[in-house]
């Protein structure tokens, strides 16, 4: 039987994938393929919704946990931000935040500052941790809590 996942091809039951931002193992059983992705952050937010004037400047208070084995700073280009998503209007992420020296286990408190769209509707904004010029730790698997910006 031949197992297949993205660029690799195996025989074998047992492929461990790595990159320099996390390991996956994959767990083959009969046939089947187990995933086990990494958390490497907890993100809370303080709004469910949110209502907001059509290019109004807002706040979000976001709690966040370094869930991993390495110090969360400008240095390791790990920063917190957020982006809309799900929305036929494309907008721009939200300008980054400096997580000042998150070390493994700590949590800290950050403000998130966005302006609403312009155009009226329902949005979702997405909060999450970005390493620069890398990925969102969403795309990763890792949690990312969205807000909805309800904008009259």
């Amino acid at each position: 039987m031949e197992y297949h996942f993205s660029a690799f091809k195996t025989t074998d039951h047992r492929v461990k994938v790595a990159s320099s931002l996390f390991l996956v193992v994959l767990l083959i059983t009969s046939g089947v393929w187990y995933f086990e992705w990494p958390r490497y952050a907890s993100i809370e937010v303080s709004q469910a919704v949110i209502q907001a004037q059509p290019g109004s400047l807002n706040r979000l208070n976001v709690k966040v946990t370094n869930l991993s084995r390495e110090v969360y700073s400008a240095e390791s280009r790990v920063l917190l931000s957020g982006r809309f998503v799900g929305s036929a209007v494309v907008l721009p992420p939200l300008p980054r935040v400096d997580l000042g020296q998150l070390a493994p286990d700590q949590y800290a408190e950050y403000r998130l500052e966005f302006v609403a769209p312009t155009q009226p509707g329902r949005y979702r904004l997405q909060v999450d941790l970005v390493r620069e010029g890398v990925s969102w730790f969403a795309s990763l698997g890792n949690p990312a809590p969205s807000v909805e910006v309800l904008v009259p």
